[in-house]
């Protein structure tokens, strides 16, 4: 099954409206964005190092959608949300972070009980 890339810029700290920022990218493998990670996205025809820097915004989404290529034939899309290096301070952690956070420093507390 093919798979595409997506990038997603949020457009406010509510996380509510995005705005696709670059074409979707073909990939062979789904690749591992973690939160918080900086990353260059930008225009084919602009050199990476004028490329703006984002920040990982959120957990990234896999769904399926309609291959643009093969009509009739399914692909997965992995959506990477991302922020603006210069707006970064503005938004919250999600909900879903926070959430993944106090599970590590439960089991770290677990492990660290069983030694």
């Amino acid at each position: 099954m093919q798979q595409y890339l997506r990038f997603q810029r949020y457009d406010d700290p509510s996380r509510q409206i995005t705005t696709q920022i670059h074409p979707d990218i073909s990939i062979d493998e789904v690749h591992g964005f973690a939160y918080a990670s900086p990353i260059k996205v930008g225009d084919d025809d602009t050199p990476v190092e004028d490329w703006p820097i984002y920040f990982i915004g959120n957990i990234p989404q896999i769904s399926e959608m309609e291959d643009p290529n093969i009509p009739g034939r399914k692909a997965l899309l992995l959506e990477v949300f991302l922020i603006r290096q210069e707006e970064w301070e503005l938004f919250m952690i999600p909900e879903s972070i926070h959430y993944i956070q106090e599970m590590e420093k439960l089991v770290d507390r677990k492990s660290l009980s069983l030694n």
